[in-house]
């Protein structure tokens, strides 16, 4: 019997992240390696536990239990909400390849790439950490606050984009039989990567621009070289990371200005009219969300809402009726979902991450976000 959760990422999709330690089979699953990377990427495709994935995503009938349940919980959750999952994506845009359990498929090599070269960023979002920020690395090397809230492991960069590994990724990546194929970048910030204009430089040089180029940018870099590269990949889409309007967003993605991602945006869209708006709901926008929602709208950009998971600022860390008071005009299936879900945690480790950066950057959550000010005040004195 075939598994329910039956996903075609394992046998087509390779996730490169040489700034962590473990290994993932994608960006939305749980790691199932850890501590002990491969970084010879051909030899990690077939290794030991890919193979097992694989496995168990072609014959387990028990969904509920065991280790696919696990590693794919947030696809599963996000599909019981009744929205489309990257696990949907994977099984309809790959849903032709014929699957092998020791190389993936028939090609040997993956089809789908999500490469993330490093954690170098211009910006210190308060959702994030150091694997996925430069900037914010520096800032815990010289906070007490900080070190002791996060840690202070240091990021090492692992040396996953060797011409060997490079080779291998990019082998099968345009194939000949036509079928889709799809290199994502994220980041950091990808635009500002040497990494992503070298691999955007390779495949040009090679002629295999027919591949779908999919780009996570946070709107700060309009880069003139770097925009005429991506002009010669006809099948672009750019996913644009946007958070709120206004204050909203400058206290999220510090030291962002508002007017400055209005002006760049419109600059993106002249670049390619395939784009979306990746909006991470948490704690610091619910009272934001049907304000970005109308400007979205206005701009005619779509939008989709992921939920932050980090255990200081995911919208469980504020008290039901909060949520509920800002959200329940929203017209959002993930939306609704989540109005059904009563649970709280302490807002204690909020109010204490919020603080620590607060002083971190010479903000104030009142002068940003005067309605979680009053909220948190008594417990931030």
């Amino acid at each position: 019997m075939t598994n329910k959760v039956f996903c075609m990422a394992p046998f087509v999709h390779m996730y490169v992240t040489p700034t962590e330690s473990d290994e993932k089979i994608c960006c939305q699953a749980n790691y199932h390696n850890k501590g002990n990377p491969d970084w010879n990427l051909e030899r990690r495709w077939s290794n030991t536990d890919f193979q097992r994935i694989r496995q168990q995503m072609t014959d387990s009938p028990r969904v509920a239990e065991g280790e696919i349940a696990h590693l794919c919980s947030r696809c599963i959750e996000q599909e019981s909400a009744g929205v489309a999952s990257d696990r949907t994506m994977f099984n309809e845009n790959y849903q032709h390849i014929i699957t092998d359990i020791v190389h993936g498929n028939s090609l040997h090599s993956p089809l789908d790439l999500d490469l993330r070269p490093s954690n170098l960023c211009n910006l210190q979002c308060r959702m994030c950490n150091s694997s996925a920020s430069s900037q914010i690395q520096k800032e815990i090397a010289v906070s007490s606050g900080l070190i002791n809230f996060m840690g202070d492991e240091l990021i090492v960069q692992a040396d996953g984009f060797t011409p060997e590994n490079m080779d291998f990724l990019l082998k099968n990546i345009s194939p000949s039989d036509g079928s889709f194929s799809r290199i994502k970048f994220l980041g950091g910030e990808p635009t500002i990567m040497p990494e992503v204009h070298h691999i955007l430089d390779t495949l040009i040089d090679k002629k295999l621009t027919d591949v779908l180029i999919n780009i996570t940018t946070n709107l700060t870099n309009v880069n003139a070289s770097f925009l005429r590269k991506l002009e010669k990949f006809p099948n672009l889409f750019v996913q644009y990371s946007l958070d709120g309007t206004g204050k909203t967003l400058e206290y999220i993605r510090y030291p962002v200005k508002w007017d400055t991602i209005q002006k760049n945006i419109k600059i993106w869209q002249g670049v390619t009219d395939n784009d979306t708006i990746n909006y991470t709901l948490q704690a610091y926008n619910v009272h934001n969300l049907g304000e970005f929602i109308g400007w979205a709208n206005s701009i005619n950009t779509h939008y989709n809402i992921n939920m932050v998971w980090s255990d200081w600022d995911n919208i469980y860390q504020l008290p039901y009726e909060y949520r509920k008071h800002h959200l329940q005009s929203v017209d959002s299936k993930i939306i609704q979902h989540l109005l059904h879900d009563t649970t709280e945690y302490s807002i204690h480790k909020f109010v204490r991450h919020t603080k620590i950066l607060d002083q971190s950057r010479n903000q104030h959550i009142g002068d940003y976000i005067p309605e979680l000010w009053k909220l948190i005040k008594s417990k931030y004195n």
